[in-house]
């Protein structure tokens, strides 16, 4: 009976050893701790504060505070609260292509139009770049998000404000109360917009991805390289407006974020199908 244990013990000792240094091999392989790092402009992760990490630019809570997030802690907003920057993260201004994305979970809300952040501009009623929640007055789980974005050039285009509305069949499915990575990208080098969720590409018509100077059909050319002009400061959770002079009282339909926000990103060009697949797994822990 010895003999035989003897002979089970090494056998089973034998077997471990590959299985350890397979083990070791893995544990030795590096982590990826970022996607397309070399295009990230700016980056909030709200780990009890509202610093962009590239930038370390800071900003100042107006009736906001921090949860639990979909990695640590997470922007939380409230009817009229918001984070102002005093400056502009370094790389906003100078966008021509565009990829921003962030986790966010939120409840259905009504009586306006909800602002997620702004890129302000002292001459644009909107500013040079928004992102918004639309209000919903149903029982649907379906939200509607619109996404605005300027070329300013001289002699100015028509369509110089590029207004996208994802409503009706393009509403964002299954938004509401549970935490939802989205996506949204302009690529110069097509004049393309492309959204995502959850790290899966929508599919849109082409009167929303493709986008023009002007009406295509009298002479509108492919907008091609976005141009901001007159960069001042930045809000998380609201309007421009929400900050004051220069900027006019916010409209009535113009509310502050009242959900939960996290992980946002800004790259300076669109990302790939597989670098947001990537970062849809990297932040979620697939």
């Amino acid at each position: 009976m010895k003999s035989i244990f003897n002979k089970t013990q090494y056998i089973a000792a034998s077997l471990l050893i590959p299985v350890a240094l397979l083990s070791c091999k893995k544990d030795a392989e590096p982590q990826v701790t970022e996607v397309a790092e070399s295009n990230l402009v700016a980056k909030f992760s709200f780990e009890d504060n509202f610093t962009d990490l590239k930038s370390g630019t800071s900003g100042t809570a107006n009736g906001v505070n921090f949860v639990d997030g979909i990695k640590g802690k997470a922007y939380q907003g409230s009817p009229g609260g918001f984070v102002s920057f005093a400056n502009t993260p370094a790389g906003l201004a100078s966008l021509e292509s565009f990829t921003t994305s962030m986790w966010i979970r939120t409840a259905r809300h009504t009586g306006g139009i909800q602002g997620v952040f702004t890129i302000p501009g002292t001459t644009s009623y909107f500013g040079n770049m928004l992102v918004m929640i639309d209000q919903n007055n149903t029982t649907s789980d379906s939200m509607n998000m619109k996404v605005y974005f300027e070329k300013n050039v001289v002699p100015a285009i028509g369509w110089y404000g590029q207004y996208i509305d994802l409503y009706g069949e393009y509403r964002l499915p299954n938004m509401y109360d549970n935490w939802n990575q989205v996506t949204f990208m302009y690529d110069a080098t097509t004049s393309k917009f492309a959204a995502y969720l959850n790290g899966n590409k929508l599919v849109l018509e082409e009167g929303i991805t493709d986008r023009f100077t002007d009406d295509p059909n009298d002479g509108g050319q492919l907008l091609g390289a976005l141009s901001f002009a007159n960069v001042s400061k930045f809000i998380l959770g609201g309007y421009q407006n929400h900050l004051g002079a220069p900027w006019d009282a916010p409209d009535s339909e113009m509310l502050t974020y009242t959900g939960a926000m996290d992980e946002l990103r800004f790259y300076n060009r669109a990302l790939t199908a597989t670098e947001v697949k990537a970062l849809y797994n990297l932040d979620s822990g697939h």
